[in-house]
């Protein structure tokens, strides 16, 4: 019979803590032993004959005829976690689970020190559940060694609701699924071929990375000597996050690559409910130099607006192979788009193929800087487009790396260009079947923009004269 920890991760708590603190016994997962643990101690749970926590069979006989309501899994300031590769898998029969931020709420994390072998850690499952709102999930796994490790070890992903069961509204503090190496993170992730573990959420309402006070966190698969692992969000509203950090490494015997990641925020298909949100880096390269796979591609639909703050990475570094394509970035919204940061897309092959950044808007698309050297082709899909930074790379008319919708206007500043070519002037630009219909201009000076203000007033003016 599988068992795991309740852990007291909070210092202070008195011995007299009341047994909701921690787990209602009668709507919640059965312990063995006494139900009111002292400050720093264990509780034992019990798992049925499938290695499921089952709020169906709260006694874990294997049956699940045990009546009890849905009403979710309490934790506190509590955390449920392993001390070995044992995974922890969660059944709450409809019930919402929640635990207080600021600590680990559900952790298979392991730290092996200078270890290079035997370093598993569990898989977290969350299944027929109702709300989330936890601290940090965490299935990480830590080494410093500088030894071959052998054959690679497992970092367990993290699955919370399924296709045909999805879960709530989710609010985690962070999500971490990752495999750390730092012996070697400064040159080139050497010592060890675990792949980080997958994210995957499927949800019916908000998927929010944050804590309760409001702070984001991160989503992090990478892996510092393999391949980082899938992000898949399926659901029906807004998401938001600090980062979506899956940097991937490779070493000798081994493929590295991003393995990417997917977005819906649209499940439902009843129209975009909510928008995306990353206040810093969304990170999916390819980091090391020699060996590894094409990167997968980042797919962003169903939302209202996008917005990501901090530089987007999907570049492939290996020169080995002539398929070490780097990722795109396909992104639709409803609205507005907006990407703050530099973005990288670049690859090290001649014969490999660069990332595309693929772009298509209901309202408006607005980047900062962008280097047409670093990409294959950047696709802006909307009437209108703002580059508000430095444009790099341009070649002037019709140039096949900048296209835009049929008869769709990008706009430059000029006052930030470097580029002999982006002085002031315009050209014309291909849009996505290839024709000239397309425009590049620079954004009206003050001057033009006061004429333009008062031409408008003019206007106005004249027609309100006209009614009367």
């Amino acid at each position: 019979m599988k068992r795991i920890l309740l852990l007291a991760l909070v210092l202070g708590i008195s011995p007299a803590i009341s047994q909701a603190a921690v787990l209602d016994a009668t709507t919640s997962l059965n312990l063995l032993a006494n139900p009111i643990p002292l400050a720093g101690g264990t509780q034992n749970v019990t798992a049925n004959g499938s290695g499921v926590y089952d709020f169906a069979d709260r006694n874990g006989d294997g049956t699940t005829g045990d009546a009890v309501a849905p009403g979710g899994l309490s934790l506190g300031g509590f955390a449920l976690t392993t001390d070995d590769s044992t995974a922890i898998k969660l059944s709450l029969n409809g019930g919402s689970i929640t635990g207080n931020s600021g600590i680990a709420g559900i952790s298979t994390y392991r730290n092996l020190g200078g270890s290079a072998v035997g370093g598993a850690t569990g898989a977290v499952t969350i299944t027929n559940a109702g709300n989330l709102a936890l601290g940090v999930i965490n299935t990480a796994r830590r080494s410093t060694s500088t030894s071959s490790p052998g054959a690679p070890n497992t970092v367990g992903s993290i699955t919370i609701g399924e296709v045909a069961s999805r879960v709530g509204d989710v609010r985690v503090d962070a999500l971490y699924a990752a495999n750390y190496n730092t012996a070697d993170s400064a040159n080139g992730y050497t010592y060890n071929k675990t792949s980080g573990g997958n994210v995957t959420i499927y949800g019916s309402g908000d998927v929010l990375v944050k804590d309760s006070v409001g702070t984001y966190g991160n989503i992090v698969t990478w892996s510092h000597g393999a391949q980082s692992g899938l992000i898949t969000v399926s659901h029906d509203g807004g998401f938001a996050a600090a980062g979506l950090l899956a940097t991937a490494g490779g070493v000798y015997g081994t493929t590295g690559k991003a393995k990417g990641a997917s977005f819906n925020g649209d499940a439902n298909l009843d129209g975009a409910d909510g928008d995306f949100y990353v206040a810093g880096d969304v990170l999916f390269a390819q980091v090391r130099l020699t060996y590894g796979d094409p990167n997968g591609n980042i797919t962003i639909t169903g939302y209202r607006n996008v917005t990501i703050g901090g530089k987007i990475e999907t570049y492939h570094a290996s020169s080995q192979y002539t398929d070490n394509n780097a990722g795109s970035l396909i992104v639709t919204a409803a609205g507005n788009i907006v990407l703050d940061g530099a973005i990288d897309m670049h690859v090290s092959n001649a014969s490999a193929v660069a990332g595309t950044l693929d772009l298509a808007a209901g309202g408006t698309i607005t980047l900062n800087d962008l280097n047409l050297a670093l990409l294959k082709q950047a696709k802006l899909g909307a009437a209108t487009s703002h580059i508000n930074g430095v444009l790099s790379g341009f070649a002037g008319d019709n140039d096949p790396r900048l296209r835009t919708y049929l008869g769709g206007t990008v706009i430059y500043d000029p006052s930030v260009q470097t580029d002999p070519l982006l002085q002031g002037q315009s050209y014309s630009l291909l849009d996505f079947g290839g024709n000239p219909t397309g425009f590049l201009v620079p954004i009206p000076e003050p001057a033009t923009l006061a004429l333009l203000a008062i031409g408008g007033m003019g206007l106005l003016s004249a027609r309100r004269r006209r009614r009367r």
